[in-house]
């Protein structure tokens, strides 16, 4: 398979948590209910 090729299966994982949302763009809004942390998961 070469990396250009399309991805047949969908993904096998899932987000858990949005990490470091303490430095994304202002602009950008999160729009789940997935935890969110200023850092590394569990940093709040």
């Amino acid at each position: 398979m070469s990396p250009w090729e399309p991805l047949v299966d969908a993904p096998s994982i899932r987000p858990s948590a949005h990490i470091f949302v303490g430095s994304k763009a202002p602009w950008h809004e999160i729009t789940d209910n997935l935890p969110q942390y200023r850092g590394h998961t569990g940093d709040g």
